[in-house]
This record gives structure tokens, C-alpha cells and sequence, in this order.
């Protein structure tokens, strides 16, 4: 027989925590992506236009895949919550059962 432990506290915490975590990078991936994002050439130079473009290239492919990461985090926060509450309620559910018994056996 299997037993599964879960301190259902802690998973709630830690849901928590994963999603202040979440807010707390995209929050900072806001402001760097406003401060990245059609980044002027330094001079009208053409190396300087490239790296330019390079540069805000590069800072494009970073909001694109911080968005799929983002839906990631959010899908995982979720689904901790989620196995939390589930814990929680057979927890609550077992402990529901078990009163019944001792009831029963106590007539």
C-alpha cells in the first residue's frame, strides 16, 4: 500500500510564492522590454543602424519566448493550487470518514 504525505499549508504557500515570483519577473520583463524595444542607433553610422537592429531583434525574440514562459509559469501556479485544494479535500474528506467510524464502532 502507498501512502502520499502532503502538508497542504505548504503547497498553498508555495503556490503563493510561485506567483509573486511570476509577477515580481514580469514586472521587471515590462520595463526592460519598454527600455529594449526600438532601440535607436548610437550614431547614423550603417554598423551603428546594425547593431541597432541586431539589438532590437534580439530584445523582440526575448518578449516572444518570456510570453511563452509566462503562460508556462502561469499553467504551473495554477496546477500547484490545484493539487493543493485536491489534497486538502480528501484530507478533509478522509478525516469525514474516519469520524464516522469511530462513531460507528463507538455505537
Amino acid at each position: 500500500m502507498s501512502f502520499v504525505v502532503a502538508a497542504t499549508e505548504a503547497v498553498a504557500s508555495a503556490a503563493q510564492d510561485l506567483s509573486n515570483i511570476g509577477s515580481t519577473i514580469d514586472a521587471a520583463s515590462a520595463v526592460a522590454g519598454a527600455t529594449t524595444r526600438g532601440e535607436l542607433a548610437a550614431a547614423a553610422d550603417q554598423v551603428s543602424v546594425a547593431i541597432g537592429q541586431m539589438f532590437s531583434g534580439h530584445a523582440e525574440a526575448f518578449q516572444s519566448v518570456r510570453a511563452q514562459i509566462a503562460d508556462f509559469h502561469q499553467q504551473f501556479v495554477q496546477a500547484v493550487s490545484a493539487a493543493g485544494q485536491a489534497y486538502a479535500t480528501a484530507e478533509a474528506d478522509n478525516a469525514q470518514i474516519m469520524q464516522m467510524g469511530v462513531r460507528d464502532l463507538l455505537g
